[in-house]
């Protein structure tokens, strides 16, 4: 094999969400280029420690798996860096500042790809029912998306799906005249990350002071909790596909509408 292709997600410390997410998107990338050597990398620390010292798993960090391909004969000019991550934030600066290879894009790199997600997602809600996504958010600058996000669903005339975020500028104070505006009272959440892991559990459908599902229920609403990663829907693994392919064939990846290249 004369190409190489390292995986990089952030990376998620719980196993059963690890295989049904990310393990699944890149068995997808595998199988369809079979003509490369894949690899998994994690660009999150913490959560590599903390696998190696609770599973004894040891996974590369982008470096690692860039050198290591390298040992294996690959020339630098075929190794290709596919993130699995979300936007394009900080964890996936850690890929552009290795300045080597050539590196794809995240899932959200463009108002394109939002309008292609919500496009091709069905979330499959019934009468009278509202779903909040629950994305982790950043100080970066590409904190933006959340918010173009929630506009290209507005676009798309779902006014009953909503954006926030653990971090960052979506609260769920943000939206929350707006959906109760809708005199709804049966509100999915679900993870709008690639894995439904700690965030998840903890600060969205936990009962801890401050969680999503608290929050909603102590206003009357009555919760459903969706625990499935974005990973998990073949619509999502097919947009990593199509990314990885234009990654491979030396496309362009950028358009007008880009978020890559935005400094915090």
């Amino acid at each position: 094999m004369d190409k190489g292709i390292i995986i990089a997600s952030f990376g998620t410390s719980v196993e059963e969400t690890r295989r049904k997410s990310i393990s699944r998107i890149e068995n997808a990338i595998h199988e369809a280029f079979p003509e490369a050597y894949s690899l998994r990398a994690f660009t999150s620390r913490m959560i590599r420690n903390r696998l190696i010292k609770e599973e004894g798993l040891h996974v590369f960090t982008e470096k690692e798996a860039y050198d290591h391909l390298l040992d294996r004969g690959l020339k630098e000019e075929n190794i290709f860096i596919q993130p699995l991550h979300v936007i394009p934030g900080y964890e996936y600066e850690k890929l552009v500042k290795l300045d080597r290879g050539r590196v794809g894009l995240p899932l959200f790199s463009s108002k394109k790809d939002l309008d292609d997600f919500v496009g091709r997602m069905d979330f499959d809600l019934g009468e009278g029912e509202a779903l909040i996504l629950f994305g982790h958010g950043t100080d970066h600058t590409n904190d933006v998306i959340y918010r173009d996000l929630q506009e290209a669903f507005r676009r798309a005339g779902h006014d009953n799906i909503f954006v926030v975020c653990v971090e960052g500028n979506r609260p769920f104070a943000h939206v929350e005249e707006d959906l109760a505006g809708l005199g709804l009272k049966r509100v999915h959440v679900q993870p709008l990350m690639i894995v439904a892991g700690v965030h998840a559990l903890e600060d969205m459908d936990s009962q801890e002071e401050g969680s999503l599902r608290r929050t909603l229920e102590e206003r009357g609403y009555e919760v459903v909790s969706r625990m499935k990663g974005l990973g998990e829907y073949p619509e999502i693994v097919d947009m990593f596909v199509q990314k990885t392919r234009l990654l491979l064939e030396g496309s362009p990846l950028e358009d007008k509408d880009t978020y890559i290249g935005r400094q915090a």
